[in-house]
C-alpha cells in the first residue's frame, strides 16, 4: 500500500468510491487521510467514509 503522502497522478474517471474505511483507486487501497494529487490540478484525500474529497490545489 502506499504511504499516506505519495504523490500520483490519477485521472478524475479513475478514482472509485468504496464502503469502508479505506479508499480504491486502480485496484489499490488507501487509508483515511492519504491524499493523491490528480491530473486536474487538485488534491484528493481519502474520507473516513471510504469517499474520495477535495483537498486543496497540489503542491507546487
Amino acid at each position: 500500500m502506499p504511504n499516506n503522502n505519495e504523490e500520483i497522478d490519477v485521472g478524475m474517471a479513475s478514482i472509485e468510491n468504496s464502503t469502508g474505511s479505506v479508499c480504491l483507486f486502480n485496484g489499490q487501497t488507501y487509508s483515511t487521510g492519504a491524499t493523491v494529487c490528480q491530473a486536474d490540478g487538485l488534491t484528493y484525500r481519502c474520507g473516513t467514509d471510504g469517499t474520495w474529497v477535495v483537498a486543496g490545489n497540489c503542491p507546487k
